[in-house]
């Protein structure tokens, strides 16, 4: 098919370049050759995320290619694959270096797709959750607060901290267990989270 040959040229030109990365800082007509591919589509994209990635997060990419400039790579999957296309391999470093790739998404961007990681949370899919939550918290707390805080009232993302069944508000999440339980009225984080308390 049409798309099956596209996608196939695709990641023979994203092999060939990663193999000959010299030629991507050749000058054509004064701009560099990466300058020039940056915003043509041609860049092969995952069209399913990986296994650990729960199935009611699972997207099939419509686009088996995009440009260069609207990917991320690989490593970004957990935060930001279901809203920004992902390069299809492990693209090698100075290629993503060289594109981009391996440059942090934006806050507005990983905070887009946590709403999408609370809305739909199964029981079932408790340990992929908790690895994509991870990650995100890493992400978070590398940030300014008053950013996150902004991001977050932004989405509209009021239940955002797991408490290791589900997602509660931080008016309803504790560090400690309280003498009595007290849930659903009130979590307490799964000690593997409190360290971004």
């Amino acid at each position: 098919t049409l798309a099956d040959d596209t996608k196939r040229k695709a990641e023979a030109l994203l092999t060939f370049l990663t193999n000959h990365t010299g030629l991507l800082r050749e000058k054509m007509n004064g701009k560099q050759l990466v300058d020039w591919l940056k915003d043509i589509a041609w860049v092969p994209v995952c069209t399913d995320m990986p296994e650990q990635f729960p199935v009611d997060l699972k997207v099939e990419a419509r686009e088996m290619v995009h440009k260069a400039s609207d990917v991320k790579s690989y490593d970004w999957a957990s935060i930001v694959g279901r809203v920004v296309p992902i390069v299809q391999c492990r693209a090698e470093t100075t290629i993503s270096k060289l594109f981009g790739w391996d440059t942090a998404p934006s806050l507005d961007v990983v905070v887009r797709q946590f709403k999408l990681v609370v809305a739909p949370y199964s029981f079932d899919a408790t340990a992929d959750y908790t690895a994509i939550v991870r990650n995100t918290y890493t992400f978070l707390s590398k940030q300014s607060m008053d950013d996150v805080q902004k991001a977050l009232e932004g989405a509209e993302l009021s239940e955002w901290v797991w408490h290791g069944e589900g997602f509660t508000a931080v008016e309803r999440a504790l560090l400690q267990s309280p003498p009595l339980p007290l849930t659903p009225y009130v979590y307490t984080l799964p000690k593997v989270l409190q360290q971004f308390h």
